[in-house]
């Protein structure tokens, strides 16, 4: 039972001077929405929690990057942005993205901040960023590989084939993932696979977008690729060698490279730098005689070292494996789709890794060799004699043994596939049609002439229209076994929801009806009315009806009830007008004057509230009354040119009559009078000779 009791607490056993320490956001609750439940692991990236869901009660699982990394320029910006491709890869075997945010750190890791401000540059109100992923029960290849004994080939084979479809739909997206290690697969009770971490790596080490080379490196020592090491490089290539390194070490239970005997950190890493970046990945029936030709094939493929020689992405893996796959001897065949490559089967319970990995086994920053201050740039490149670098002399002997036998039968298979294919045909295999961008019925018709089946599945799309296909499972191109099944995703369209009426409904029943459309509650403002009873909301913005975005917030205005009818005071005398409020049971607030050419002098020019409306009994009204016209002193334009005296008189505010006129234009009379005081408007009679 998930415990959603509680909050974090300062324990006297928690390390309140590591701020590292994942037991410090233990309990914690982020957002309001996620409750922090139980510490999963701690990489090289980030701690990983169990977390549930307070808004959607679900299990999720939630990942939140190491402080020290948190300080590095330009880690959230590029965090969040892989963050947000990662969630736009939807496919079977990718753990799926459903949130990023950023809330403040948990109070205990605050105090350790603020203890210790001197050890982390990162001050201690700045905010935590997390990812929220779907939440995968099992545990990681790793587990599984902590033995040192090899899986059996068709089990390798068949968590390979989910990891190189995973690849594959990344790389057709545009995606890499960067640090492809067993402990970025994880592996069910039922043997579902699914890959992690899709792109963190490259928010950690900052893209290097400047177009300058990179001296550091994010990624795992042991599955570098050798570009990587030496220049930074990264394409899809590199994922396909670090898939390789990993399908060698499922096959073998090793890894290719041993771990350097060097006692420094700088040294071992060199010396595995410098071997890895000259010395082609050894074929793993050099370890294991019984591993066919076809799946040795693949590895060699796979870790080339010149990446322009290599498999260069995931959906070429994807077909060099299923065709290695169908060239295989019969019993426990591959599926259709090359997932299944075994019956199912429970999974081997094994105890936790203890939490100190090796270096080689974590995600971390590697210096590039060659760069400034690399511990590998003067370091001489390794010499290495294949035939030396894994047995003794009597394990030698033993092997050539098992390798004779397995070379006997190897062969005998060879033959009997090629009496079988000359006696029933050629292996019943067939090519992925492209069928993205294609409608359903195109799809399917597509499909049918090819002699596959189809298992259509909707999701929603900001780019591709409704009923045109987003991706396939096989990609185009790769290899299927004919009359198998292709998963379609087509578009639903983009994903858009209606602002239900949540007229005459409570906060409460707004906020549950809202969350039911996976819209949530917004901002609250008080009105009176007599239309609907206190509490019960009035109207919503956006308005009922309103196409919006999962997640849109919705601001209401709510009831207070029909409160009291301001009543109108304008015209009235100011007297009149407060003796009225004070009978009423009202309040009376400020009063202000203004000149009003309207009004009468001490009426009601204003007042606020405006009448009519409804407000709580008791409530302040203010006015503003009348002081009368705002007045003007008449100037005396007696002997004025009769048109410079009109001009004088209009900038006062004034208008003008003109009386008599003939050839000298002066003004000889004015009415009013001179230096008569009258109010703005009035018209002003002058006499012209």
């Amino acid at each position: 039972m998930v415990d959603l009791q509680g909050s974090p607490k300062a324990d006297s056993r928690i390390d309140l001077v590591n701020v590292e320490n994942p037991d410090l956001y233990v309990r914690s609750e982020l957002n309001g929405r996620y409750r922090l439940v139980e510490h999963v692991a701690t990489g090289g990236m980030a701690h990983v929690f169990t977390a549930w869901d307070l808004k959607l009660d679900r299990e999720v699982a939630i990942k939140i990057p190491l402080v020290h990394l948190t300080s590095q320029p330009h880690f959230i910006e590029n965090f969040i942005n892989e963050a947000k491709a990662a969630a736009r890869l939807s496919h079977p075997h990718v753990v799926a993205v459903y949130d990023q945010d950023r809330s403040s750190y948990p109070e205990p890791v605050r105090q350790a901040l603020q203890q210790h401000p001197s050890d982390h540059p990162l001050p201690a109100d700045a905010p935590m960023i997390y990812l929220v992923m779907e939440y995968v029960k099992g545990r990681n290849l790793r587990h599984l590989l902590q033995s040192g004994q090899p899986l059996p080939t068709r089990q390798a084979l068949g968590f390979f084939s989910a990891v190189a479809s995973a690849l594959a739909a990344a790389h057709q997206a545009g995606m890499l993932h960067r640090d492809i290690k067993p402990e970025n697969v994880l592996v069910t009770d039922t043997g579902q696979v699914k890959v992690t971490d899709f792109g963190l790596a490259h928010a950690i080490g900052g893209g290097h977008s400047n177009g300058t080379s990179p001296t550091t490196i994010f990624g795992t020592a042991a599955y570098a690729a050798p570009e990587q090491i030496t220049s930074g490089e990264v394409s899809p290539c590199t994922d396909v060698y670090a898939a390789g390194v990993m399908l060698f070490e499922m096959l073998t239970g090793k890894l290719p490279q041993p771990e350097p005997a060097a006692a420094g950190a700088s040294d071992a890493f060199a010396q595995r730098a410098t071997r890895q970046a000259s010395v082609q990945v050894p074929a793993p029936s050099t370890l294991i005689p019984t591993i066919p030709a076809a799946v040795d094939a693949v590895v060699l493929a796979a870790t080339h070292p010149d990446p322009t020689q290599r498999i260069p992405d995931g959906s070429h893996l994807l077909h060099r494996l299923r065709s290695a796959v169908n060239s295989l001897p019969a019993g426990g065949h591959t599926t259709g789709q090359g997932e299944d490559l075994q019956a199912t089967q429970a999974l081997p319970r094994v105890s936790t890794p203890d939490a100190t990995q090796p270096a080689t086994h974590r995600t971390m920053a590697m210096p590039v060799l060659g760069s400034p201050g690399s511990p590998a740039a003067d370091y001489p490149p390794a010499r290495d004699n294949p035939q030396h670098r894994w047995a003794s002399p009597a394990q030698r002997r033993s092997w050539v043994a098992w390798a004779l036998v397995a070379g006997i039968v190897t062969l005998a298979t060879i033959i009997a596939g090629v009496v079988l294919v000359n006696l029933y045909g050629p292996l019943s295999t067939t090519e992925t049609p492209a069928l993205v961008g294609k409608t359903r019925a195109q799809a399917e018709q597509a499909a049918t002439q090819a002699g596959l089946r189809t298992d259509f599945k909707q999701q929603f799309s900001e780019t591709v229209s409704a009923d045109q296909v987003i991706s396939t499972d096989p990609v185009a191109g790769s290899t299927i076994d004919k009359d198998g099944t292709i998963t379609v995703y087509i578009s639903a369209g983009k994903e858009r929801y209606d602002i239900p009426d949540l007229r005459g409904l409570t906060l409460t029943q707004a906020g549950q009806t809202l969350q039911q459309r996976t819209l949530k509650l917004g901002k609250q403002t008080d009105v009176f009315t007599a239309d609907y009873a206190e509490g019960q909301i009035v109207v919503s913005s956006p308005a009922q009806g309103k196409q919006v975005k999962r997640g849109t917030t919705v601001d209401v205005t709510v009831s207070r009830g029909p409160g009291v009818v301001v009543p109108s005071l304008l015209n009235q005398q100011g007297t009149q007008a407060q003796q009225q409020l004070q009978g009423e049971g009202f309040q009376l607030g400020q009063v202000q004057y203004a000149n009003s050419s309207t009004v009468v002098l001490g009426a009601v020019i204003s007042q606020s509230p405006e009448p009519g409306t409804r407000v709580a009994p008791g409530s302040t009204v203010s006015l503003t009354i009348s002081q009368g016209p705002t007045t003007v002193t008449v100037p005396d334009v007696n002997g004025w040119n009769y048109t410079d005296a009109e001009n004088k008189l209009k900038e006062l505010g004034l208008t003008t009559e003109i009386t008599g006129l003939n050839l000298i234009g002066k003004v000889i009379n004015v009415s009013p009078g001179a230096n008569t005081q009258v109010p703005e408007g009035t018209k002003i009679t002058l006499w012209v000779s």
